[in-house]
């Protein structure tokens, strides 16, 4: 079986683009950087051709892990996925020292703004991105970048994940199913007429089955006030089994 027909073909659809390697070991880290990537597309090279994965880690010298990490790179992202394309996104995500600066320098400056007119203007991530790019900086940062850098020098505090939110408990009492088997009372209040220190409230009682009300101004939500509201309001509405009082302290009976 000989596959040097095939091997020529892929090898012009696939060619061998090695990426420059920068080491501080020098040319020997450099060579075995060129035989860890001559390896993986020689690997998928002779996989395409159709050599089996033992046959390919034999010839390699290389573990069946190895090949089916590259081999499923290569399926998902082509010749690129072959590529250490993780470490190369860390290194472009790298801010630059001056644009760091920067960055805080335009905080600082909206910050600062004390002119009626612009006293509300944005000083978020999306108003330092639109300063940058007005002053030509590029590449420009990305917004969750900009946060972060606001955030280790203590300008603004990280993002606050809140506990999911728990369904209503339902109140302990079973529903009405009938007119005047429950009502409910509250007071609204207090509140004021303009130009005036008398407290008012509103007191409302409300049938919880046919949403029935009945509405009265006071001035006092004292414990005496409250019952001749109720029993005005139960000559209109009939009088009820069950009252649902609010939990303020003025209703507490011993």
């Amino acid at each position: 079986m000989t596959f040097a027909p095939t091997l020529d073909r892929v090898a012009r659809v696939l060619p061998l683009q090695l990426p420059t390697v920068a080491a501080d070991s020098g040319k020997l880290t450099e060579a075995i950087m060129k035989d860890e990537f001559a390896d993986r597309f020689r690997a998928i090279k002779l996989r395409l051709a159709g050599q089996t994965a033992e046959e390919i880690c034999r010839v390699l010298g290389r573990s069946r892990a190895w090949f089916h990490r590259w081999w499923r790179r290569y399926r998902a992202s082509g010749p690129d996925g072959l590529f250490d394309q993780t470490r190369a996104r860390q290194q472009l995500q790298r801010l630059a020292p001056e644009v760091e600066r920067t960055i805080l320098s335009i905080r600082q400056r909206l910050e600062s703004q004390a002119h009626p007119r612009t006293r509300y203007s944005l000083i978020g991530a999306r108003a330092i991105v639109a300063e940058l790019k007005a002053l030509g900086i590029r590449p420009l940062p990305a917004l969750r970048t900009i946060e972060r850098v606001l955030q280790r020098h203590g300008i603004t505090v990280p993002r606050v994940h809140l506990a999911r939110f728990l369904a209503e408990q339902p109140y302990p009492l079973s529903p009405p199913h009938d007119s005047n088997q429950q009502h409910q009372l509250d007071l609204v209040g207090p509140i004021y007429l303009k130009g005036r220190r008398q407290r008012y409230y509103i007191y409302v009682c409300k049938d919880a089955f046919d949403g029935a009300v009945c509405l009265k101004l006071g001035r006092s939500r004292r414990m005496e006030v409250v019952l001749t509201f109720l029993g005005d309001c139960w000559k209109s509405l009939g009088r009820s089994e069950q009252l649902q009082f609010d939990n303020a302290r003025e209703y507490l009976v011993n």
